[in-house]
């Protein structure tokens, strides 16, 4: 008597992470040896984690040897809650001498786009990697909306390439890149808005000791911004922004470097603690402009403010610098300076030249 094919079903199988229901593996001996696994439900315990519905594992060609173990063709499907159905071609493979597993997950479907997913597992630690391409950014925002939201009245549309790493060692840590050549942001009143803006963001988040860090950055290189009466221009003023930030335990955000570059236009660097509570404060704070370069500055920072004004079209140079102290939500201290500043207005109703001069002041 041969065996050709073993079956093995379970009601439940629950572990504190998760809980599996309605469980059936499938071994198929015949013609070389094939398996299938179908899971009624599955549900991660974890707020984050979407419950999967009819989840079928299935493998056409394992391939079992003495040290190791491999599906090298296999396929993945489930229905995700708002993600819907997925589908994916996946390889395991088990390397019995190094107790390490390998998956790769392929040609996931997301928000219009494609994603793929590799990940290792081994007794030292474990790392996954996420990447994801023609992501639609409002889909994506639709299908975490759970999870996360834009304030409301926002609207956000384009498209998106992301890649997330993880990694337990040395220490957790997020490592998060997305990059955007046509994102497109507004709220209801109109006074944000943002068009065909190229974008991109990266940053790592690491967690040690109970001490949390993040190093990111931030960058525009073309597409127009408006935020109230400022008015950025990426093409002519390309933004570079990054950010350091540390916290320890439930204790005040420490900003340990903040440096703002916006080509032809601002140099600016700040540091401050900040105490986040229902009610967040700067408990202390330092700004140093180092450079404030005219005319961008006029068209970018002035010029929409001013339009009504006899003050509204004027040519412009020269250049400002400015420092300023914060203590507990007040300025405590301004000085600021303007370096040969010139101001013309149409037919010289205005009229400016050479301007240079000093304010310090104090509270």
């Amino acid at each position: 008597m041969a065996v050709s094919r073993l079956v093995l079903t379970a009601g439940q199988i629950a572990s504190p992470q998760a809980t599996l229901d309605g469980v059936k593996l499938s071994l198929d001996l015949d013609g070389g040896l094939s398996a299938d696994a179908h899971v009624a439900h599955l549900e991660v315990r974890s707020p984050s984690a979407p419950a999967l519905q009819d989840l079928r594992l299935s493998c056409g060609s394992v391939a079992l040897g003495p040290q190791d173990f491999a599906c090298p063709a296999g396929r993945l499907a489930a229905r995700a809650g708002a993600f819907g159905p997925l589908s994916a071609a996946m390889s395991v493979a088990f390397e019995r001498r190094s107790h390490t597993w390998k998956i790769d997950v392929t040609r996931i479907p997301l928000a219009s786009g494609r994603a793929q997913i590799a990940g290792l597992l081994k007794p030292g630690g474990w790392s996954l990697d996420v990447r994801a391409a023609g992501i639609d950014i409002d889909q994506a925002l639709r299908l975490v909306r759970p999870w996360a939201s834009l304030p409301a009245g926002y609207q956000v549309s384009g498209h998106a390439a992301v890649r997330v790493a993880l990694r337990n060692r040395p220490a957790l840590t997020v490592r998060v890149e997305a990059r955007s050549a046509d994102l497109n942001l507004s709220n209801a009143p109109g006074t944000v808005v943002a068009q065909q803006v190229t974008a991109s963001v990266s940053g790592t988040l690491a967690r040690r000791n109970g001490i949390l860090r993040l190093d990111a950055r931030v960058s525009g290189s073309r597409g127009q911004a408006l935020a109230g009466p400022v008015l950025l221009d990426f093409g002519a003023n390309p933004l570079t922004l990054d950010a350091r930030l540390r916290r320890t335990g439930n204790g005040p955000v420490i900003v340990s470097r903040l440096a703002l570059v916006q080509r032809n236009l601002m140099r600016a660097q700040a540091r401050a603690v900040v105490q986040l509570s229902a009610r967040p404060e700067i408990v202390s704070g330092h700004v140093r402009v180092a450079s404030l370069r005219f005319p961008a500055a006029y068209s970018s920072y002035l010029q929409l403010a001013l339009a009504t004004t006899a003050l509204g079209s004027l040519q412009s140079s020269g250049r400002a610098s400015a420092s300023i102290d914060i203590a507990h939500d007040a300025i405590t201290r301004l000085d600021c300076s303007l370096h040969d500043g010139n101001f013309t207005g149409p037919g010289s109703r205005v009229l400016i030249q050479h301007a240079s001069g000093d304010i310090h002041w104090t509270a």
